[in-house]
């Protein structure tokens, strides 16, 4: 790091990324402790320094090898402070006022709350490179599909951020400035947008990135605030309802009030409106023309995530195997993709065609290098420009069809001449193969380097 890098680092931690942290830290502590900083205060603020240092070092592979000098170490602290160090302070200041029963400090959780979704938005913008397109369109091979599909997630995201209002309602409210409708209402939608929540973070999970431990955390503190926002105001209706001496004209009205004065009648009250919350959103799905099954076709009809079902085609900039582009592109009824693999350090899909062709060219490769140079070369001058032309499915399905008898061809080779065609077919475009490869170039590298080195002397 330069001497203008190395200070322009230290300025960032030492007069941004730490003051105003550990300000905010600060001022939500003494919110939730009736303005003083106790002793539990400070000793949060400090035993929090632990696991912010960890989630950094693990989500920005940051280790101490790397803090060689002050600008290093400066920046490794500008990261742990905001991103670290500040959420794990609120997260357990929220689980303390949800064991103390504290209802005090509403500024704080509503800082809490907006804070958390701004950095779960951030996140998952920093994490994935996200085109926005749908699984049926193309993108180059560092983005990632739309998380929802367009024409269904709309309403899931909007009932999210329903869900987030909801809780904001809950916790700047007073019980007795709203009615239980109002409050049940709210709750209802609080419960709805953190189920929806949880299965937006499940959906991000397919490739774990230790980044993603900060959704969870934040999903962690909505639920603490959550419990505790409605355990306060089911406990003070029912207190307002016995405190009032109502005069009720029919019978109804009096056992309608028996039942919401009792705790179980306000939670089971409150609890209920879940239902018709839950059943708004599939209404709106059935008068948007989207069907029952909308809420599922959200996270199912995508790519890339962990709910989907759908094969994306081939990424743009392609210019890899043309039987590639027909394991991607085809009807999936008659390419049959089997799974993911790994090509140039790109995902692809593989097909048991495609499966075959590499390991016969492996095979090959080491028992006749010759013929396997003139196959390679003959396959990279034609093999490419085939790709171009496969621009359909139905193209894609009679390439396929068209491969068949030399698939067979591969499939006997590898039968008559290797020990465990099986195996080697198995483990094609895997993890195992790649370094395997890798393997291979640096025998070859180091065999020119002897070469070179003899010739010189």
């Amino acid at each position: 790091m330069t001497v203008h890098g190395e200070f322009i680092s230290i300025l960032f931690a030492f007069v941004f990324a730490v003051p105003i942290p550990v300000l905010l830290a600060i001022a939500a502590l003494k919110s939730s402790s009736g303005g003083v900083l106790t002793g539990n205060d400070k000793l949060t603020m400090l035993l929090c320094l632990v696991p912010g240092v960890l989630f950094i070092s693990l989500a920005a592979d940051l280790k101490l090898s790397y803090m060689a000098t002050p600008g290093d170490l400066a920046l490794m602290i500008g990261l742990t402070m905001p991103f670290g160090w500040l959420p794990s302070v609120l997260a357990v200041m929220s689980l303390r006022k949800l064991i103390s029963n504290n209802n005090t400090g509403k500024g704080s959780d509503i800082f809490t709350i907006l804070l958390g979704a701004v950095y779960s938005a951030a996140l998952v913008g920093s994490i994935f490179e996200l085109s926005g397109a749908d699984y049926d369109e193309a993108i180059y091979y560092f983005q990632k599909h739309a998380i929802l599909h367009t024409e269904y997630g709309y309403l899931i995201f909007i009932f999210t951020a329903l869900g987030i209002a909801g809780l904001i309602v809950l916790v700047s409210a007073e019980p007795g400035h709203i009615t239980p409708i109002v409050s049940a209402v709210s709750t209802g939608f609080t419960i709805v947008g953190l189920v929806l929540m949880a299965f937006i973070n499940i959906q991000l999970m397919r490739e774990p990135e230790y980044g993603l431990i900060l959704l969870w955390l934040y999903y962690a503190v909505l639920i603490f605030i959550t419990a505790r926002a409605v355990r306060f105001h089911i406990t003070e209706q029912v207190r307002l309802n016995n405190e009032r001496e109502a005069v009720f004209r029919t019978r109804v009205g009096k056992w309608l009030h028996r039942i919401m004065s009792s705790a179980a009648g306000m939670t089971a009250f409150t609890f209920a409106m879940i239902l018709p919350v839950a059943a708004l959103l599939e209404i709106l799905y059935i008068l948007t023309g989207q069907g029952v099954s909308g809420f599922i076709k959200a996270f199912t009809e995508t790519a890339d995530w962990t709910f989907s079902q759908q094969t994306p085609p081939p990424p743009l900039e392609y210019d890899g195997h043309y039987l590639c582009t027909v394991a991607a592109g085809g009807h999936k009824k008659i390419v049959r993709p089997l799974r993911y693999g790994k090509r140039l350090d790109h995902i692809i899909i593989v097909n048991r065609q495609l499966l075959a062709a590499n390991a016969f060219e492996e095979l090959i490769a080491e028992k006749a290098p010759g013929f396997h140079r003139a196959v390679r070369s003959f396959y990279n001058r034609h093999g490419y420009p085939v790709s171009k032309l496969i621009t359909t499915q139905l193209r894609a399905d009679v390439v396929y069809i068209l491969m068949k008898p030399l698939e067979w061809l591969f499939i006997l080779t590898l039968y008559l001449f290797d020990t465990n065609p099986e195996d080697r077919i198995a483990v094609q475009y895997s993890d195992h193969i790649v370094q395997k490869r890798r393997n291979i170039n640096a025998q070859k590298e180091k065999g020119n380097r002897k070469e070179s080195s003899c010739i010189q002397a």
